[in-house]
C-alpha cells in the first residue's frame, strides 16, 4: 500500500536527486582549474603540488554538496515518516486498524520506508554528483572518495529520519520543530563562514559530524553514535506511535 501511494513521491525525489547531482558536479571542474589560472599559485608550486591543491579544494566543494543532498534526502524520508500521523487522523488506515496487522507493524512498514527513500535519494544523488564530477575533472577523484561520502552520508541521513520518526511518535504536534533543527543545522553548516562562526559551530546536529567528509573519513565514534541513536529513536518513535493510540 505505501509503495503504491508513495511511489510518486518517491520517483520525484530520485529524478531530482539525478538531475541536481549532474548539476552539481558539472561544476567541479571549474572549481579544480582555479588554481591552474592564478599565476601566483603556478609560480609558488609546482604541478604535483597544483594536483594536489585542486583535490583538496574539490574534496571541500564535496563535503558542502553533501550536506544538502544529506538535507534532501532526509525531507523525502521525513515526509513519509510523518504521513503516518496524516493518514491516520484523516481515517484512511481505518480499514487497516480493523484488520490483522497490529499498529506497531503499520508504523513500522511507514517508517522502514521513510529511511528506504532517504537511502536510495542520498545514494542516487551522490553517485550522480560523483560520475558527473569526474566526468568534467581533469583529474578524476579515486573511487575511495565515494565510498567516504556514503559511509559518511548514510548514517547522517538515519540518524536524522529517526529522530523525526522519534518527534511523529512522541510528540505529533511538535514534529515541525524538526524541519526547524535540520534547517538550522544546515544554515549554520553551509554558510558558518559567512557568519564568522567557529568551524564546530554545526556540531549541534550530524551536520557538523560529517562536515570533513569526504577530504577525511567519517571518525568511527560518529559512526556507531549516529547508528545507535538511529535504532534507539526509530524504536522510541514506533513505541510512542502505538501509546498515542493505546491513550485514545
Amino acid at each position: 500500500m505505501i509503495w503504491r501511494t508513495e511511489r510518486g513521491l518517491l520517483s520525484g525525489w530520485l529524478i531530482g536527486a539525478v538531475i541536481f547531482g549532474g548539476v552539481m558536479g558539472s561544476v567541479l571542474g571549474g572549481v579544480g582549474d582555479i588554481l591552474k589560472t592564478n599565476p601566483i599559485y603556478r609560480q609558488l608550486l609546482d604541478v604535483k603540488q597544483i594536483h594536489a591543491a585542486n583535490q583538496t579544494m574539490v574534496l571541500s566543494f564535496l563535503a558542502m554538496y553533501m550536506a544538502i543532498f544529506v538535507a534532501l534526502a532526509v525531507t523525502a524520508g521525513v515526509q513519509i515518516a510523518f504521513r503516518l500521523k496524516h493518514d491516520d487522523r484523516l481515517g484512511y488506515l481505518g480499514i487497516i486498524h480493523a484488520e490483522k496487522p497490529t499498529r506497531t507493524t503499520i508504523s513500522t512498514s511507514y517508517n522502514c520506508w521513510a529511511l528506504l527513500v532517504g537511502v536510495l535519494v542520498l545514494s542516487v544523488g551522490l553517485l550522480a554528483l560523483f560520475l558527473t564530477g569526474n566526468a568534467v575533472l581533469s583529474q578524476p577523484l579515486p573511487v575511495k572518495y565515494l565510498g567516504r561520502l556514503f559511509i559518511g552520508g548514510l548514517p547522517a541521513v538515519l540518524a536524522f529520519i529517526a529522530l523525526g520518526i522519534a518527534l511523529a511518535g512522541l510528540w505529533p504536534k511538535l514534529s515541525s520543530l524538526f524541519w526547524l533543527y535540520m534547517g538550522a543545522g544546515l544554515i549554520v553548516q553551509v554558510f558558518h563562514g559567512l557568519f564568522s562562526l567557529p568551524k564546530h559551530a554545526g556540531d549541534f546536529t550530524p551536520f557538523g559530524w560529517i562536515a570533513d567528509v569526504p577530504v577525511k573519513a567519517l571518525g568511527q565514534s560518529w559512526l556507531v553514535i549516529m547508528l545507535i541513536g538511529a535504532v534507539i529513536l526509530f524504536i522510541i518513535g514506533v513505541a510512542g506511535y502505538r501509546r498515542q493510540d493505546l491513550s485514545v
